[in-house]
């Protein structure tokens, strides 16, 4: 009878401790802003508030070389209308996209101090014209795909932006950007100078292919990856998308991407194959920036909750400590379209 007794005890423990909420390994769920328009989706505050997020990350603008005039130039710079108000969030994190190519030209110190200055006083610029005085600014953020052959130079610009006056405020600090293979590959690839990594769990397909399932998120890909990531030096944020699009394809070769593609654009301009998500052109067409010839083929991709839950616990079981959630990104139609209670007890918000 005793032993009864406590086999009874026992399961009521087990039962009370397995229905008990643990508590999240999830810091905080912030979000990227990728369009060169600054614009909110309508339900921002709610996604905000629902989220429990008080920051955004604005990509600020690119950086690229440009062959024609053999110089490095700015571009796709974030415009933000003047009557619009930043009240949504109390944080904002600056991006810049650099391509590696700026990397494979800027190779001196004075090429790479030269440009060091240019990124930080063109933040500076856009901080003090729109944002200073109305939110803090606790990070820089850099995005760029290094490579073996840029490394060097890429390292040596981080170290040296650090250094300039954008700096200057206590306890800000640089992120950059992180692709799986600079993870699993980081003794050879390099572990770059600065404070936070953020690792990209999406983007991992090759768009070229048109027979590539989903070049958003391949669940198979990213396990391949993962074995060193307890063991990266770096702090990490981790950024998972929540998005879609359609990749266009023209005699089987990549013509380009459709951003905020939509199902009435689905269903007024492509027909089925016989290829899961893939569709066919029935009539020319004009869509979002973009021509379309009859005939040409779309891949529609998109990130199913089932899958984006997979990949928060693949993270969990190779990564033991706590980080916080960049969702790619707040515009995406997704977050307009679909209930995110579900998407958010993901990351246990």
């Amino acid at each position: 009878m005793q032993n009864f007794i406590r086999i009874i005890s026992l399961l009521c423990i087990a039962f009370i401790l397995f229905s008990c909420k643990q508590e999240s390994n999830v810091k905080q769920v912030d979000f990227y802003h990728w369009r060169a328009n600054y614009s909110l989706p309508a339900n921002a505050s709610t996604l905000l508030q629902r989220a429990e997020s008080k920051r955004l990350y604005l990509r600020f603008f690119d950086v690229d070389y440009i062959e024609k005039q053999s110089k490095i130039f700015p571009k796709a710079t974030l415009l933000i209308p003047e009557d619009t108000k930043i009240t949504s969030v109390q944080e904002v994190v600056p991006v810049v996209y650099i391509t590696n190519r700026v990397f494979e030209h800027a190779k001196t110190s004075a090429a790479i101090n030269a440009l060091a200055i240019q990124v930080a006083d063109k933040i500076n610029r856009l901080l003090a014209k729109d944002f200073f005085a109305k939110v803090s600014v606790p990070e820089i953020q850099i995005d760029c795909d290094w490579t073996l052959s840029t490394r060097a130079s890429y390292f040596k610009f981080l170290e040296v932006l650090k250094q300039k006056s954008v700096f200057v405020t206590p306890n800000r600090k640089l992120s950059v950007t992180l692709r799986l293979h600079q993870i699993k590959y980081a003794e050879k690839t390099g572990v770059p100078p600065t404070d936070i990594g953020v690792l990209m769990l999406y983007n991992m397909g090759d768009l070229g292919d048109i027979n590539e399932p989903n070049s958003i998120l391949n669940l198979e890909t990213t396990k391949k990856y993962l074995g060193n990531l307890n063991r990266y030096p770096l702090p990490l944020t981790m950024a998972f998308p929540y998005y879609d699009w359609a990749v266009l394809y023209r005699e089987d070769k990549l013509a380009g991407i459709i951003n905020y593609f939509t199902e009435e654009m689905l269903v007024q301009n492509f027909k089925k194959t016989a290829t899961p998500n893939m569709y066919r052109a029935t009539k020319d067409a004009y869509l979002n920036g973009n021509f379309i010839y009859a005939n040409d083929v779309i891949r529609y991709e998109s990130v199913q909750l089932s899958e984006l839950k997979q990949l928060k616990q693949l993270i969990d079981r190779k990564y033991a400590r706590n980080y916080s959630v960049i969702l790619y990104h707040v515009n995406a139609l997704l977050f307009q379209n679909q209930s995110t209670d579900e998407l958010f007890k993901i990351f246990g918000k």
